[in-house]
């Protein structure tokens, strides 16, 4: 399942991006749309970048068990853990992961 998701969320990468406005398709002709793209992923970068509390509210809104959870992400049940303390930083792969599953539940 794990490789089934990494796989999913490299597609789920272009297809936020392409939803979100900052990746184009077609080539962009002038700097200053050159400059609004850059801005824009800038933007799309930042609104991935989670907390352990986001990690947290986004498991209460599945309605999941930290186990749960772990095994939905294809992780141990110790790094699902660790990824929710409050040192923890929580990489793009997670957040796109449980954007990806939750869009899944929210389909499904």
């Amino acid at each position: 399942m794990c490789g089934n998701i990494r796989s999913s969320v490299r597609l789920l990468t272009n297809s936020a991006l392409l939803r979100l406005g900052a990746y184009r398709e077609r080539p962009l002709s002038n700097s200053s749309n050159v400059f609004r793209r850059k801005r824009l992923i800038a933007g799309t970068l930042e609104f991935l970048k989670w907390t352990p509390e986001d990690l947290k509210a986004w498991r209460g809104r599945l309605g999941m068990t930290q186990a749960a959870a772990a095994d939905a992400l294809g992780i141990s049940r110790r790094s699902y853990i660790d990824r929710e303390k409050p040192e923890a930083r929580i990489s793009r792969e997670t957040v796109l992961a449980c954007l990806y599953l939750e869009q899944q539940v929210g389909t499904g």
